[in-house]
């Protein structure tokens, strides 16, 4: 047992008996080829799926996520950081055979993770699925990793720190005020209009950047639109990318189904 994001947890974690996920150690891996191959990820990105996990089924809200894995490490980033870690999440667990959406994204809400999930020790874990134990360290397959290190959650959010003090009072006074607002957080958002088939709202009020980036995006996933889709688009350039929002219905509406993705227009992915 080790100490995780104030909890304990065992030391892996099998998700559908399709992919092994080592919280200790940031990285997933295929059931089946256990432990030759695997996915490390951010330590950020790991302690969300960690919680998300440990909460299976049940709604985890934003604010328990920014709460546990940014604020209670001294650092305050944006709702983009949440999305783009989600994304992440979900393009690893592609990766490593799990094709179905276990990530749910609610709005409004946060997300919810839809999964059998086991937790074992590795003694309890090799016995169980008859993995032979070995000394030497799984090869990180370097195209598929999901920009990784093994620093400490402390250590790498620590260069965060140097952001100017008057960002940091600009960003908590902004979020004082999102807290207080019972509209949607999307309320605000600019109409771009209608594009192919999609009805745009963008956090930008310019509408040539927005129609560009979500051209890209239309392109890049070779969407096709069924009646009543509403896209939200957050664009951050300071992180070279943009949260998309994918909704069956407008984000306020109780039917609202979404899908949340992360385009980095640098690596047009």
């Amino acid at each position: 047992m080790f100490t995780y994001i104030g909890k304990k947890v065992k030391k892996i974690i099998i998700i559908n008996d399709i992919a092994v996920f080592e919280p200790d150690k940031n990285r997933l891996i295929s059931l089946k080829d256990y432990p030759e191959r695997s996915i490390t990820l951010h330590t950020p990105v790991s302690a969300c799926l960690l919680l998300l996990l440990q909460h299976s089924h049940q709604p985890v809200t934003q604010k328990y996520l920014f709460n546990e894995v940014w604020e209670k490490n001294g650092v305050i980033v944006s709702t983009n950081a949440i999305y783009q870690s989600i994304a992440l999440i979900r393009k690893s667990l592609r990766a490593v055979g799990l094709d179905e959406e276990i990530i749910i994204t609610l709005p409004r809400i946060g997300f919810k993770a839809e999964a059998d999930v086991k937790y074992f020790t590795f003694d309890e874990f090799t016995t169980a699925y008859s993995v032979q134990k070995v000394n030497a360290s799984p090869v990180t397959i370097m195209s598929a990793t999901v920009v990784g290190d093994n620093r400490s959650l402390t250590d790498y959010l620590h260069q965060y720190r140097r952001l100017p003090m008057i960002g940091v009072i600009i960003i908590l006074l902004l979020t004082f005020y999102w807290s207080q607002q019972t509209k949607s957080f999307y309320t605000h958002y600019a109409d771009i209009g209608n594009i192919h088939g999609y009805q745009v709202y963008s956090s930008w009020s310019g509408k040539e950047k927005s129609i560009s980036m979500f051209n890209q995006f239309y392109i890049r996933h070779n969407l096709a639109c069924p009646p009543g889709k509403a896209v939200y688009m957050t664009l951050n350039n300071t992180q070279s990318g943009t949260s998309i929002l994918v909704c069956r219905d407008n984000i306020d509406s109780p039917q609202a189904k979404c899908k949340s993705l992360f385009f980095m227009e640098k690596y047009n992915d």
